[in-house]
């Protein structure tokens, strides 16, 4: 014969949810395991502005802070290596010779980089010199001493011949007074006179 319904005691529902619930895990990111995953290198990426020498703008990391930095350079002046700066310090995979993590990949796609590089090749007129590379700084240079030396002939020109007229008419005047009113027959001894002995 079954329990009578007015006789089950069952416990408050509150009390059932919190004995039932699972304990909270705080789940953390997974360690890398770096014997399958090796050291991010970096990214190597090709600079298509022209050499890494004179044509990366390396002073605008002191002015503003890029998510990258360049960390070295491999093969010749055109590729450069850069790192994010959240590269999680480990590459993608062993296989295929990854050798770059997530986050140092996505650096030659991000329109950060992109902007940065088409600046370096084509700068517009008034952009600050701040952002210019070290090639455009000397192509402006050069494009000013090229002004200078013009506008300096322009203006020595004109100076030069008042100079000249002035240096001439001063000479005109000051030697030709004292020989007014003499002829060239007052000068000299004449064919006729004798000069006493």
């Amino acid at each position: 014969m079954g329990t009578p319904a007015s006789s089950l005691s069952l416990p408050p529902l509150q009390e059932h949810i919190t004995a039932t619930t699972a304990p909270e895990i705080q789940v953390n990111p997974p360690t890398p395991n770096e014997e399958a995953h090796p050291e991010c290198l970096g990214v190597l990426v090709l600079w298509q502005a022209g050499s890494v020498w004179d044509t990366y703008p390396y002073h605008q990391h002191g002015i503003h802070e890029y998510p990258w930095e360049p960390i070295g350079f491999d093969g010749n002046e055109k590729w450069i290596r850069l790192r994010s700066r959240e590269c999680v310090g480990v590459s993608l995979s062993s296989e295929n010779f990854e050798t770059s993590c997530q986050k140092c990949r996505t650096i030659p796609a991000s329109a950060a980089f992109v902007k940065f590089q088409n600046r370096a090749m084509h700068a517009e007129e008034h952009t600050p010199y701040a952002y210019l590379s070290q090639r455009q700084l000397q192509a402006v240079l050069l494009s000013f001493v090229t002004k200078y030396k013009r506008l300096s002939l322009k203006v020595r020109a004109p100076l030069h011949a008042m100079l000249s007229y002035r240096t001439n008419h001063f000479s005109a005047t000051k030697y030709g007074q004292g020989t007014q009113g003499f002829s060239t027959k007052d000068v000299g001894p004449s064919k006729n006179h004798h000069v006493p002995c």
